[in-house]
């Protein structure tokens, strides 16, 4: 978000500061208060949300970040971390049990059609809980006499890959989903596949989340 660049022992900082909403970090370098180019008042203040962006030095951007866009890649950042830190009370849970889903949302989904014709055979979605920060999959498959079942599956990031957390079998003409997965500090996907009776397969896969 911000960017510095020594001048002898002057930073300058180029960019804009965020507050109130969100707390940045901001890796920068001492500065010569006595000869410090960082401007004493802001050259341009806006205010979107519950955040205000101060601008020192700089063009401020065209467009401002919205606040699920700073929160997400706040979560991003700590992706290529390991997961020992993640709290994980809620890993291999149900979401309907535990209350997850009473907040949940559909981050992403995506249709499984048939490649021939594009008709539409089922949906995945990836889902997620603001309150557990869990995600997991839900997949409703279409009731037709030529699909003979789907299965949807949850993959989290672990470090540099996605790793298999789990699947659910999905009847025709139904809907299922799998048990949820700490999803506070890193991102996932669902996959799923819907098998015809005559052995043909069709897949999807949503973007991460």
């Amino acid at each position: 978000m911000k960017s510095v660049k020594k001048r002898g022992s002057v930073a300058a900082l180029s960019s804009f500061i965020l507050l109130a909403g969100v707390t940045s970090t901001v890796n920068a370098l001492p500065v010569d208060q006595s000869t410090s180019s960082i401007a004493k008042k802001p050259v341009k203040i806006e205010r979107k949300g519950s955040m205000t962006y101060e601008w020192y030095n700089g063009a401020s951007p065209t467009k401002l970040p919205s606040e699920q866009e700073i929160a997400k890649k706040k979560a991003r950042r700590g992706a290529a971390k390991t997961l020992t830190s993640v709290k994980a009370s809620y890993d291999n849970t149900d979401p309907a049990s535990t209350g997850c889903a009473n907040d949940a949302i559909t981050a992403k989904s995506v249709r499984v059609l048939r490649t021939s014709d594009k008709k539409v055979l089922g949906t995945i979605e990836l889902r997620y809980s603001r309150k557990c920060k869990t995600a997991w999959s839900r997949m409703g498959v279409e009731k037709l006499s030529m699909i003979k079942e789907g299965e949807a599956f949850l993959y989290r990031k672990e470090s540099d890959s996605f790793v298999y957390k789990g699947s659910a079998g999905v009847s025709p003409g139904t809907s299922n989903y799998t048990n949820q997965f700490n999803d506070d500090k890193t991102v996932s996907l669902s996959h799923g596949r819907i098998q015809l009776r005559d052995n043909q397969y069709y897949e999807a896969e949503t973007e991460p989340y």
